[in-house]
């Protein structure tokens, strides 16, 4: 239990940690990207809104005079470097989409006969901007010329080189992140358990000294019992000092197990067990017990089941699960099997009984649970032996499960690796 604690408190540290990191990493490669994307809308924004020129270089080429300023040019153009650092080509077309001009000055990876053929396959594409391998292009109607387009390229490798680059730290840096942090889990995981093992000590301390300071007083009691029996024969009083003090001494056997249980045994110490054995001893042991209930008990036993456990524990637990059945069956039949299937063996038992709310059936295997509280000081059992019976399935790396059809019929299952 403590090993399985402070497991789930890594786990719950590195699974916070993950979380945060990812949404961190994400936060920062989002917003780099976006920030990106915008970089390169303002330039081809600008470059468009320009026929395909820096404003500072229109008025060396042709003898128009610089154009104001327009929409995202102070954005796109950060420094006067900035047309000397940019690589792009643009063209201008007729309305038949023919090439009238086509600059590729600010170009070198590019012949003029590969950038006519981008621009004819942007034209085709029927879109107004768009992207081609390392370049974001854009179209749009030449402002002065009428029947005559726009169409700039841009060389964004260097951008989308960034963001891969900077993608690529986020993950290392995040990877790294969560190392560290599940290594501090680790590392300080024993002290964070440790007031709940201080206290899980305690418990079953108090519990072991409890059940054994009350074998003394309940010995004392048989005793006088017998003796009165022998004095004054026997009555109804002393039988009921007899039937209570038997449910006390069952009492402090089922606290002590489950203080036993619950602590951690090393499973190098089990052993191979004969499960088919030992399940044909148990339902031999509790067809009498049926009967005399005037229930049935049909048992479908695989032969040749075997598991590795603690024999002790497995019959103990075979006990449980038929004791609970007989105890609590309306009557009618009362089905236990055993079986074995991809290496991991079924126990089931099945019986009829008032059907129960789904939130109580996950609550059966708690300590001192009683589903059935209507007739729960008519029979013997203080709630503990489900609790048993999930501790040593859980010991033995198994799950043990509680589930009811329509018809009230109740399956206890219990599944052992």
């Amino acid at each position: 239990m403590i090993r399985k604690l402070r497991l789930r408190f890594i786990a719950v540290a590195a699974l916070c940690a993950a979380i945060v990191i990812t949404f961190v990493s994400l936060g920062i490669v989002f917003s780099n990207r976006q920030q990106t994307l915008q970089s390169i809308d303002g330039m081809l924004t600008l470059l468009v809104q320009n026929e395909g020129r820096f404003p500072n270089t229109a008025s060396k080429q042709s003898a128009k005079p610089d154009r104001p300023a327009r929409t995202n040019e102070s954005t796109a153009m950060r420094s006067p470097e900035t047309p000397f650092r940019t690589r792009y080509f643009a063209a201008v077309t007729d309305e038949n989409g023919n090439i009238l001009r086509l600059n590729t000055d600010n170009l070198a990876s590019l012949s003029e006969k590969e950038a006519s053929a981008l621009v004819e396959s942007a034209l085709q594409s029927g879109k107004d901007e768009g992207k081609s391998g390392v370049y974001y292009y854009r179209i749009a109607p030449h402002e002065e010329a009428e029947n005559r387009t726009v169409v700039v390229f841009l060389n964004c490798e260097v951008e989308i080189a960034s963001m891969h680059t900077l993608l690529r730290i986020c993950i290392l840096v995040s990877l790294l992140s969560l190392l560290l942090v599940t290594l501090l889990a680790f590392a300080l995981s024993g002290a964070a358990i440790r007031p709940f093992v201080l206290n899980l000590q305690r418990q079953k301390e108090f519990v072991t000294g409890a059940s054994h300071e009350l074998k003394t007083p309940i010995a004392v009691i048989q005793s006088n019992v017998e003796v009165l029996e022998l004095t004054s024969s026997e009555n109804k009083w002393t039988k009921n000092i007899r039937a209570q003090s038997e449910r006390l001494i069952k009492l402090a056997k089922d606290l002590t197990a489950l203080a036993r249980e619950d602590e951690e045994r090393p499973r190098e110490h089990f052993g191979e067990v004969d499960l088919t054995a030992l399940a044909e001893t148990a339902a031999e042991q509790f067809s009498d017990a049926a009967a005399l209930a005037e229930k049935t008990l049909v048992s479908e036993i695989q032969s040749g089941v075997r598991v590795r456990g603690d024999g002790e524990q497995l019959a103990s637990l075979l006990s449980i699960l038929l004791d609970n059945a007989v105890k609590y069956a309306d009557g009618g039949k009362i089905r236990f099997s055993v079986s074995e299937k991809g290496g991991k063996a079924t126990i089931r038992t099945s019986n009829r009984c008032p059907v129960l709310p789904k939130d109580k059936l996950g609550k059966l295997f708690d300590r001192f649970y009683r589903a059935d509280e209507a007739h729960s000081g008519k029979r013997d059992g203080f709630g503990l032996g489900l609790s048993i019976a999930s501790a040593v399935v859980r010991a033995h790396g198994g799950k043990i499960s509680a589930a009811q059809d329509a018809d009230g019929i109740l399956s206890v299952t219990a599944i052992l690796p």
